[in-house]
């Protein structure tokens, strides 16, 4: 019986977690990008040398 809040109150919290995602995740998403293609970039560029 005291299983059952902890599993709600972990569901609102991954439930908080992801709407962050959402809306924040987006910028973050994109810099994100930018790091990892700056970084094959380089790695090419290390490479070719």
């Amino acid at each position: 019986m005291s299983s059952r809040p902890n599993v709600l109150e972990y569901s609102n919290w991954t439930a908080c977690l992801y709407m962050f995602y959402l809306f924040g995740g987006s910028m973050m998403s994109e810099n994100v990008q930018n790091r990892t293609r700056s970084q094959a970039i380089i790695a090419r560029r290390f490479r070719n040398n």
